[in-house]
């Protein structure tokens, strides 16, 4: 098949679980079919985006490249009278659309992907826009929109809740026109299946194609190299969620720890923003890492993963991923929210500062249970979340769509 990929993401280094995903899911893609490239760089330093950019120029038939457009806060005023959701409108490029526009006229797809994961206000805009002269069949992969109405906490004062439902009320309307341009969508779990589907009725064609992971990269770790009372977290704290995770652990989770385990350690990997680092670090024997492009062997090294979310939405790969490198999981509830994953079975689940402290010192404590963990935490990725598998699944899926 000759495919057209449309990424909201740059796919490489995949350094968290959107990237995660277009990577593994493009480089089944490119194994089997011929595919052409177009990819926002996101906010990707240019250094790095030139480092990264030739493997998949080897990859892939043609690639394009294009920056993030830039918020136009005039556009985002007139917005509020459009049926484009409002910082779609602000960041509406002409110049990209063109580009694109001249891609899919010159060239003969069999399909047209449109990889987003997550809300649909990336590249799908212009796929959206552009579904007229698109003569291939177009589908969209990794929606999630559970985020709009996680944001809608009744307990919220009017006036902030207001113009969240006011933005889903748009977002929704917007979706239920977009998606009827796409002969397929994708979701990562069955939860937002149920939503997507609540959101446009049944009458349009929803499948759940859950996360994958390239096993081959992600080699299950020496528990004898693992280090006593280390905890780590991975999560950039640019994202509000993240923040406020670990912010929750080290003010109320962490001293619990701390007074029967006083040399835990814990590590966070990821762009700190606007956090009071020093503050912390003097405060909890605490490192904040940074951004870190290959998380393997922090994760290796560490005795307990930590997954603290109370809020967001979405699959977090990076359970995961830490599941199949062998490092067990302590998770809320929201944080293992869609995965095909069983609490005490693959990991452990906590939704109280005194559970989730509790969760940890079990696994810190005994060496059985951490043992018990590794192994079935790296038999479920194996058996529902390993790159080719769900790449089968997937190519099974585009092959329905183009025979139709």
């Amino acid at each position: 098949m000759r495919l057209l990929f449309l990424s909201t993401w740059f796919p490489s280094p995949p350094i968290n679980g959107a990237k995660l995903r277009i990577n593994n899911m493009l480089t089944y893609l490119t194994e089997q079919h011929d595919v052409d490239l177009f990819t926002y760089v996101n906010t990707l330093d240019p250094a790095l985006v030139e480092r990264e950019l030739p493997y998949w120029e080897t990859r892939c038939d043609h690639v394009e490249t294009v920056p993030l457009p830039a918020f136009n806060a005039t556009r985002a005023k007139l917005g509020y009278a459009s049926k484009y959701p409002r910082h779609l409108v602000a960041r509406h490029d002409a110049a990209l659309e063109a580009r694109l526009r001249t891609l899919v006229s010159t060239t003969q797809y069999d399909a047209v992907i449109t990889s987003e994961v997550g809300p649909a206000s990336g590249i799908s805009y212009y796929a959206g826009r552009l579904a007229a002269e698109i003569k291939a069949p177009q589908v969209f992969d990794c929606l999630e929109v559970g985020t709009y109405l996680n944001a809608i906490d009744p307990e919220l004062p009017l006036t902030k809740r207001l113009p969240r439902e006011f933005t889903w009320r748009k977002t929704k309307s917007y979706l239920q026109g977009l998606l009827e341009k796409f002969a397929l969508t994708t979701v990562p779990s069955d939860l937002e299946k149920d939503i997507i589907n609540d959101v446009v009725g049944h009458g349009l064609r929803v499948e759940t194609v859950p996360h994958s992971l390239d096993l081959s990269r992600l080699t299950f770790g020496d528990a004898a190299a693992t280090e006593p009372d280390t905890l780590v977290y991975s999560g950039s704290l640019t994202y509000a969620p993240n923040k406020e995770a670990v912010v929750w652990f080290l003010e109320e989770i962490f001293p619990l720890i701390l007074t029967k385990r006083p040399n835990a350690r814990l590590k966070v990997l990821g762009a700190t923003a606007d956090l009071d680092v020093a503050y912390w670090e003097a405060q909890r024997p605490v490192t904040f890492v940074g951004l870190v492009e290959d998380v393997r062997t922090y994760i290796w090294n560490s005795q307990v993963n930590i997954v603290s979310l109370v809020s967001g939405s979405g699959t977090r790969l990076k359970i995961m991923e830490s599941l199949a490198l062998g490092t067990p999981v302590v998770s809320t509830s929201k944080g293992a929210e869609g995965l095909l994953i069983t609490p005490e079975a693959h990991y452990l689940q906590a939704n109280s500062a005194t559970e989730f402290a509790d969760c940890v010192l079990r696994l810190l404590e005994d060496p059985n249970l951490h043992t018990t963990l590794r192994a079935a935490g790296r038999q479920v990725v194996e058996e529902k979340y390993e790159r080719d598998a769900v790449g089968k699944q997937f190519d099974a899926l585009l092959e329905s769509v183009i025979k139709r």
